[in-house]
């Protein structure tokens, strides 16, 4: 009776003036009166108002702390459905894809006549995502995005998922009839705004006119700003910031990346940095600001990168070793890459495969001031697979150098032509400051190995 009394009293007063502490005391009281369900019902509410507040990272925990009372398998998974939604609004991925084995797992002994298809699979499929597993995960986007017992607006965000997955692909006219699809969807009844923006913006982004990805962009972050989702905002104001960055559009996309930042850090969501961080120094590198580069490597190097997190991973190795490289440290650059040399190999992922092949090509003129006639093939096989992709200026440039650096300067003068006049996404010209510090690069590396031929009396090559 007296924990009963108490329990009333308390929830009569969260009103007014309850607080997280207030709140799990009631819960506690209605818990040994023998009210398990009020107790349940109140953590609940608490850890759904924190991730609604957006603080997912807290929220996290708060479901976690409703499971003591949980008295049924439905009970836990309510709370496990909870968890799985902030660890994604947090980006926590490998927690998403943890949690919702499980809560799947029991969604289906209470629902065995359910399909499958719902927010949950959605939310694990872009946590699979960054486990660079990007094939199978493009077939699970497609086979959602097919499924006609699904929701339009379940297809359409699969579809979404798609189209930016095959941007990284070598099957890139799936893009089409990919797109075709949503926009048949988008038309449907229950379709989010969002979703059909994003579609756009991903599609004419890659593929189409950049005007319209611009305005897609610009459309969706307002939008997003306006929702109150924390991590659909983080999300698309950096998917923006590629829009903007490809369109030419500089000064936008590093705001709408420091906008994403700053969201981050306002909500505490620090896993979710490691994605904008990266994006900011890539954009850096691209414009020449080294320095500002710098600063970002630094800052990414000061994160805690989980191990599941295997793109930050790459992005941390790739952005150091440009950075050695325009310090003239090709050896430090070697060194940053050498562990997954064997890996960068057998890469499945054309555009990663291109951009590690021409770090390695780069390393080798930085040491010896030419490249080897493996590392030239390996760049060249992967780069006339991924030439019409995104970010490809660094690869060009470099595969160029590498070529003049064997005597093939015309075939290298012909790739650059064929990828300025037909396959360059960019609408601004490739920066020539790149080619310029690869040719410097190569300068200094041909320097340093005629200095050990003459030091050790042999001839250089």
């Amino acid at each position: 009776y007296l924990h009963r009394r108490a329990a009333t009293v308390l929830e009569a007063n969260l009103v007014e003036d309850g607080d997280a502490s207030t709140l799990w005391s009631c819960a506690r009281h209605w818990h040994l009166a023998g009210e398990g369900s009020h107790s349940l019902r109140l953590g609940l509410s608490c850890a759904y108002h924190l991730l609604n507040a957006g603080l997912p990272t807290d929220a996290i925990d708060a479901f976690a702390r409703a499971r003591d009372y949980c008295a049924t398998d439905a009970d836990v998974f309510l709370v496990e459905q909870g968890r799985v939604r902030s660890a994604y609004a947090s980006s926590a991925w490998q927690l998403v894809i943890e949690i919702e084995g499980r809560a799947r797992a029991l969604h289906r002994s209470l629902h065995a006549e359910h399909n499958g298809h719902d927010d949950l699979e959605l939310m694990a499929l872009r946590a699979e995502w960054q486990t660079l597993n990007w094939d199978a995960t493009l077939s699970k986007a497609l086979t959602c995005l097919g499924a006609r017992d699904a929701e339009p607006a379940h297809r359409v965000e699969a579809g979404v998922m798609a189209l930016m997955l095959i941007s990284y692909s070598i099957d890139s006219g799936k893009s089409k009839p990919t797109f075709a699809q949503v926009t048949e969807l988008s038309a449907l009844p229950g379709v989010p705004l969002e979703s059909v923006l994003q579609a756009q913006m991903v599609f004419h982004t890659n593929w189409g006119n950049l005007d319209s990805a611009v305005r897609a962009a610009k459309e969706l972050t307002a939008q997003a700003r306006g929702n109150h989702d924390v991590g659909e905002l983080f999300r698309s104001l950096c998917n923006a910031g590629v829009t903007f960055r490809v369109a030419g559009l500089f000064s936008e996309a590093e705001d709408s990346l420091l906008e994403a930042l700053a969201v981050a850090d306002k909500h505490h969501l620090p896993l979710a940095k490691v994605r904008a961080v990266p994006m900011l120094a890539n954009l850096a590198l691209e414009l020449g600001r080294t320095e500002a580069a710098r600063g970002w490597y630094d800052q990414l190097r000061s994160m805690t990168i989980g191990f599941e997190n295997k793109f930050g991973h790459l992005e941390e190795i790739s952005i150091g070793a440009r950075i050695a490289l325009l310090d003239n440290r090709a050896d430090d650059a070697q060194a940053l890459l050498e562990p997954e040399f064997d890996r960068f190999k057998t890469d499945r992922v054309p555009q990663r495969k291109t951009y590690s092949s021409a770090l390695q090509v780069a390393i080798e003129l930085g040491i010896t001031g030419r490249a080897s006639a493996e590392a030239i093939a390996l760049l060249e096989e992967s780069y006339l697979k991924s030439r019409q992709s995104l970010y490809q200026g660094f690869a060009t440039f470099t595969l160029l150098v590498g070529l003049r650096s064997r005597g093939e300067g015309k075939r290298g003068e012909l790739l650059l032509s064929e990828y300025r006049d037909f396959y360059r996404r960019e609408s601004w010209p490739t920066p020539s400051h790149l080619l310029e510090s690869l040719e410097t690069l190569a300068c200094r590396g041909r320097a340093r190995e005629g200095a050990i031929s003459h030091r050790d009396g042999t001839p250089s090559a």
